[in-house]
């Protein structure tokens, strides 16, 4: 659970560990990892673009109450049944990046006090942007900086409907991926220059009527175009809170956090490589438990 540039950056540094021969399999580039790194977010946006769109399967919940280690496990036996697709590698390697992030830092996002996760997920994305590019995401165009990465195409299809249809058990799951995609590309768009706060005023009163007793505010996925760089986000300064899911208090900061994820990543990628590769599973059945 973590905002869309925070994926993409964790699968990028994790995959960049890979080693070279593994990387050769995949067709990775930035617009893939930005996509495939937010494969199982993606639900989360199927509204985005319109007030009254209703999200019929919540696909998004599913996948996050205890279902990515079996898509991942999917993913990789329809990739070994069918010749290896480049696309499809990359899709597994994001996904595994995607899944360790969430196991380190979902505590972090859902425990550190703010005024809710999903505005804490978009104060992250915003500093680590600046951090590691040196850009303020209220100022720029996503959809133009990761260019090609708002289409799936029919290798993805295929992946996708595997994964879906045996694990959420909904067909054509394709297209509601199609379209959610699609959605998030146009309020990204839609969204990216809002210097009069026009826009992001009609978000806020959709969330104060319409989307009112939803917990994912749509108004909290804007990037601002003014932001407090001031405030301790990521907890730097190592301040104490209480971690909510292990009942337990903490200094971490997000940064050990993601550290610490970088570093058993490289474990839980192997195990996806034995097991995708050379058809050795143990590993990955004993790392990958939800």
């Amino acid at each position: 659970m973590a905002e869309a540039l925070t994926n993409y950056y964790f699968a990028k540094d994790l995959i960049t560990s890979i080693q070279d021969k593994y990387k050769e399999l995949g067709n990775i580039t930035d617009a893939k990892i930005f996509l495939y790194s937010n494969f199982f977010d993606i639900g989360y946006y199927y509204r985005l673009s319109s007030f009254f769109k209703r999200d019929p399967y919540k696909l998004n919940k599913a996948i996050h109450n205890g279902k990515m280690k079996d898509m991942i496990k999917e993913a990789i036996i329809y990739t070994r049944e069918n010749g290896f697709d480049k696309d499809n590698v990359c899709f597994i390697y994001a996904m595994v990046a995607h899944y360790v992030l969430d196991m380190y830092t979902l505590p972090f996002i859902v425990s550190f006090p703010s005024d809710s996760p999903q505005k804490l997920m978009r104060e992250i994305d915003y500093m680590l942007a600046y951090q590691k590019e040196n850009i303020e995401l209220g100022k720029i165009n996503i959809v133009k900086k990761f260019r090609g990465a708002f289409l799936f195409n029919f290798s993805d299809f295929d992946l996708i409907e595997a994964m879906c249809s045996k694990n959420l058990y909904v067909s054509r799951s394709y297209e509601y991926y199609k379209t959610a995609l699609q959605c998030y590309k146009h309020f990204l768009l839609y969204t990216s220059k809002d210097f009069l706060h026009i826009k992001s005023f009609f978000y806020k009163l959709n969330d104060k009527t319409i989307n009112k007793n939803n917990d994912i505010k749509t108004l909290y996925f804007i990037y601002p175009k003014n932001f407090d760089y001031t405030k301790d986000y990521l907890n730097t300064k190592n301040e104490l809170w209480h971690n909510k899911i292990a009942n337990e208090d903490s200094t971490k900061s997000f940064t050990d956090l993601y550290n610490e994820a970088l570093v058993a990543g490289n474990d839980y990628m192997q195990a996806a490589l034995d097991y995708l590769f050379l058809g050795k599973d143990k590993n990955f059945n004993k790392l990958f438990v939800k």
